[in-house]
């Protein structure tokens, strides 16, 4: 076709039959011989043929490496050298985000360097920085900047992944997303109210029992979203946003990178916090701040419950290097936090004037919540340590989550819970949050207290003689 007339606007339908021809070739026994000529013919010798169509061949010969080995690939990577340094203008856009890419794929079969091809990557994604004037698209100003890290970060280019670092860091405090509220329907007003209305009900009912059976309420946990219906709701996602590209930030304004599992783990949170927004957290308000208010709850009768009703508040021993017997009781490490919070709920309720700060019982709870993890896996001779660089030292929070070992003894549904809480891949991530100073004071809400005590008692239900008796 292209012998023939040499017409240069046939290029997308030679491009489709070379694609179809591979696949076809792949598919079935065939001498390819023609086929690697013809390819050759296309890349090196046919004139006035446009680079995408060249890339596109390449992208065709890569799919299929049962035909077209490394040898075929030889000096291919010289059009790409060709293509940066002529004289028509790049696009950046298709550079970087899909034949630099190639360009690089080919480098690592061909066995070559590929740095030189990740460092041309990231000056693409900076020159599509350069272009972003308006403040309003600087986020996407930013995304790019991030790329460029990235990619010098892999061509091991320390001044060129520096600067960058400065513009990603100078841009940072001007980067700022639009607010799009979508009012609820009045019919969805009045059902939310029906709803709120019954918890509140529910709530009062059970406030009715003594402590010890509303504290064992919510340690069971019966009323928090499980595991089989935060997986279907997340599942149950817009499908025209799978194809937008999304680009996310934390509450640092970085930009977090998103692999497909981190995605997926993100949909699963997002639909269990609009589980915990919706119905938990308001039943837990009613059932904790209320409960305070009347008196029915206090820190003394919440102590006494951990100590006489959990593993929590049993002493178990540790030995220190020199052999010397060391008492744990996690009871005196919770108990400032835990009296900060009733006290400061109580002068809250009884007051109008009064303005709770919840930083300190949060901060101390979240941050012995990891030593009582720890605890439980002591007791339950699960290991915590791990080879790193400096030695042999303690795991994260998050990392405790993931031993096969925990997954035996707590069920899916308080994993998911606990994963929420202090996992970093899309949850509230509390406890490098809190240990990492990146909360302000509106961040401490009491809502993120409510959920640390449900934590407390639902990882206090399991009873540490099993575990005992399973070492």
């Amino acid at each position: 076709m292209f012998k023939e007339n040499g017409n240069s606007d046939s290029s997308f339908q030679i491009g489709e039959l070379f694609e179809k021809l591979s696949a076809i070739s792949n598919e079935i026994k065939f001498d390819n011989t023609e086929l690697k000529e013809l390819s050759n013919f296309l890349i090196f010798k046919a004139e006035n043929l446009e680079f995408y169509l060249i890339h596109g061949i390449l992208v065709d010969m890569l799919k299929y490496p049962k035909i077209f080995k490394s040898i075929d690939f030889t000096n291919t990577l010289t059009l790409f050298e060709k293509e940066l340094k002529s004289d028509t203008e790049l696009n950046d856009l298709i550079l970087g985000h899909e034949q630099l890419s190639t360009a690089i794929k080919i480098a690592k079969k061909l066995g070559e360097d590929h740095k030189k091809w990740h460092n041309e990557k990231g000056l693409a994604f900076l020159r599509l920085a350069e272009k972003i004037t308006n403040e309003d698209r600087f986020w996407i100003k930013q995304d790019y900047h991030a790329k460029a890290i990235s990619e010098f970060k892999l061509a091991k280019n320390i001044q060129n992944r520096k600067s960058t670092e400065r513009l990603y860091s100078d841009l940072k405090p001007t980067i700022k997303l639009a607010t799009v509220q979508i009012p609820y329907s009045k019919d969805i007003q009045n059902i939310l109210k029906d709803h709120d209305k019954y918890l509140k009900n529910k709530s009062n009912e059970l406030l009715k029992l003594e402590p010890s059976e509303i504290y064992r309420f919510i340690s069971v946990g019966n009323f928090f979203p499980n595991y089989e219906t935060t997986l279907k709701a997340s599942k149950n996602t817009n499908t025209f946003l799978t194809y937008l590209t999304s680009i996310s930030f934390d509450k640092n304004k970085n930009i977090t990178k998103g692999r497909t599992e981190n995605k997926e783990l993100k949909n699963v949170y997002d639909a269990y916090k609009n589980q915990l927004d919706t119905t938990v957290l308001p039943q837990l308000h009613y059932i904790i701040i209320l409960g305070i208010k009347s008196g029915k709850l206090t820190f003394r009768n919440f102590i006494n419950f951990l100590v006489e009703e959990t593993w929590i508040g049993k002493t178990h021993l540790r030995y220190d290097l020199g052999g010397n017997e060391i008492q744990i009781n996690w009871i005196e490490q919770l108990s400032p936090a835990i009296i900060e919070f009733f006290l400061q709920t109580q002068a809250w309720c009884l007051s109008e004037y009064h303005r709770p700060s919840f930083i300190l019982c949060t901060d101390s709870f979240t941050l012995k919540m990891e030593g009582i993890f720890r605890g439980f896996c002591e007791i339950a001779g699960i290991p915590t340590s791990t080879d790193q660089e400096k030695g042999m030292q303690e795991i994260y929070i998050n990392n405790v989550f993931d031993n096969e070992l925990i997954i035996e003894y707590f069920n899916e549904d308080d994993r998911l819970f606990f994963n929420y809480l202090f996992s970093n891949d899309g949850g509230l991530n509390l406890r490098n949050n809190i240990a990492h100073c990146f909360y302000t004071p509106r961040d401490y809400h009491p809502d993120k207290m409510l959920l640390l005590i449900a934590a407390l008692l639902r990882l206090g239900k399991y009873d540490y003689k099993i575990a005992n008796t399973r070492s």
